[in-house]
């Protein structure tokens, strides 16, 4: 197709078109954790470059801020990412019918916190029930009366498909 019979290119053959990527998800929250204060590092460094400060101040001060922007972003990355993982593993582990892995921490104020605890009461919700996809659509039904965040909703109704 694209080739000679000897292995070499055929330099006339079109090339497929390159499918563009998706950045993951970690990669995406920590370009966006980055690039969010860009421009308030932008306007610090004109700043700090128009002070009538030593070039050896002006270079630490820019790479202490540049350090400090660098590890906030990476741990607003870690912060967003971590629960995420977590409750994927919560969520495999009752796939697996093992109630023992328990997302931590859980709090009724955000809408992460009241995910955790849908999916931590999951295991109860399934055992009064069974595990036939039939018997599932009363108890799904009892939650969606209890939720506050419409996206909960859809998650617990895929559940309620397994």
């Amino acid at each position: 197709m694209g080739s000679s019979p000897h292995g070499t290119p055929n330099p006339g053959a079109r090339k497929p078109p390159r499918k563009r990527g998706r950045l993951p998800y970690e990669r995406r929250v920590s370009l966006f954790a980055l690039l969010v204060a860009l421009p308030g590092l932008l306007v610090g460094g004109v700043f700090v470059w128009l002070q009538p400060w030593t070039l050896e101040s002006k270079f630490a001060l820019m790479f202490t801020v540049l350090f400090l922007w660098w590890l906030l972003a990476m741990a607003l990355q870690e912060q967003t990412t971590r629960p995420l993982q977590t409750l994927a593993n919560v969520i495999s582990a009752l796939r697996e019918e093992d109630y023992s892995f328990r997302a931590r921490g859980a709090a009724t104020d955000d809408a992460l916190g009241e995910l955790s605890l849908e999916v931590n009461a999951w295991p109860i919700c399934s055992q009064t029930s069974g595990f036939e996809p039939l018997k599932r659509p009363h108890c799904c039904a009892a939650w969606s009366k209890r939720l506050r965040f419409p996206y909960l909703l859809l998650i617990l109704i895929s559940f309620c498909a397994w």
